[in-house]
């Protein structure tokens, strides 16, 4: 709910819900929780009443709540993770100064280190943190700006920093990170589809477990500036085979817009448009022979007069030309 946070267990039987914190400018945003060794719950999030990031555990019968930063949108996607004493590690991002941050706790109070910095705008982070054995931290998260997917651990003195892709679409920011017995990191993410990668010690090697295309088409049309136009006499969903490519959210991101025919004038001023700038000049005869082949429908127009201006550009003859338009168009 807005302004709350919540955490639910079941217990065996049912779920059990209680609240954390509620909070009249809201709470509880990018949460992020693990248990102990002694199953007791704790949370990291972003408070944005309180605008820090926040931590809480419970234990004597309460939930204990404290803010681990102060400053105005700090403290987003937050990642957490227990080392082998129970003492909290918080991965989380740094909006004012575009840094992938670190908290960590000592037992007294908490330190906080800088991981990366972002060049640019550094939006739509995310992140994911894990330790391992020797209580090391390792993270994956999405650099915006660069496109890439990235990784870093510490290697008990200085953050080593690796790009596990560099070529990953916005959708690349959805990453989670495993280690296996031997210290070796797993990071699926989504790029054009699900991809996994997996580190052998060399080099990353990454494979593509689902590829979804059309989520990989809404996220350059959306965030990319990818302008999709497609010419169909029914929608695009109505002309679909399958039942999963017809429930993609790709095919939501389209307005449908009925074309009318050109007025002849209408079509001979487009035709002017394009010729401008050009030394070539299409005949009388040639645009009455583009009416009768396209008619006044913009879509079949632009094709005929591609191919009389390619006609021209080859220096064909008047006849030469005509030949050469009507052969291609009854092709197409």
């Amino acid at each position: 709910a807005l302004g709350k946070l919540k955490f639910a267990q079941h217990n065996g039987t049912a779920w059990q819900h209680e609240l954390v914190e509620e909070q009249p400018g809201g709470t509880g945003w990018y949460s992020s929780l693990v248990y102990d060794s002694l199953d007791r719950p704790h949370i990291s999030y972003y408070s944005p009443n309180d605008n820090s990031l926040m931590y809480t555990s419970y234990y004597s019968g309460s939930w204990h709540i404290e803010p681990i930063t102060t400053t105005n949108d700090i403290g987003g996607y937050t990642s957490l993770a227990l080392d082998s004493s129970d003492q909290s590690h918080i991965a989380f991002w740094d909006g004012p100064n575009l840094a992938v941050k670190l908290a960590q706790h000592n037992g007294t109070n908490w330190q906080i280190s800088i991981i990366d910095t972002m060049t640019d705008i550094g939006q739509n982070v995310s992140l994911d943190l894990v330790l391992d054995t020797a209580d090391q931290p390792h993270l994956c998260y999405y650099d915006y700006d660069a496109g890439a997917l990235n990784y870093a651990f510490h290697n008990g003195s200085s953050w080593q920093l690796d790009t596990v892709s560099d070529d990953v679409f916005y959708n690349g920011q959805t990453c989670s990170i495993v280690l296996d017995s031997r210290g070796h990191p797993h990071i699926s993410f989504r790029d054009l589809g699900l991809q996994y990668a997996y580190h052998n010690g060399s080099a990353w090697e990454i494979t593509t477990v689902d590829d979804d295309f059309f989520a990989g088409l809404r996220a350059l049309a959306i965030h990319h500036n990818l302008a999709l136009i497609t010419s169909s006499r029914e929608e695009l969903v109505k002309l679909t085979h399958s039942e999963k490519v017809r429930s993609s959210p790709f095919f939501n991101i389209f307005a449908s817009i009925n074309l009318r025919p050109f007025s002849e004038t209408e079509a001979t001023q487009m035709m002017d448009a394009y010729l401008t700038g050009t030394e070539v000049k299409f005949l009388i005869s040639e645009i009455n022979l583009v009416f009768q082949i396209a008619g006044f429908h913009p879509y079949f127009l632009q094709m005929a007069c591609h191919h009389l201006y390619a006609a021209h550009q080859q220096g064909l003859e008047d006849a030469a030309r005509r030949q050469y338009v009507l052969e291609l168009s009854l092709i197409h």
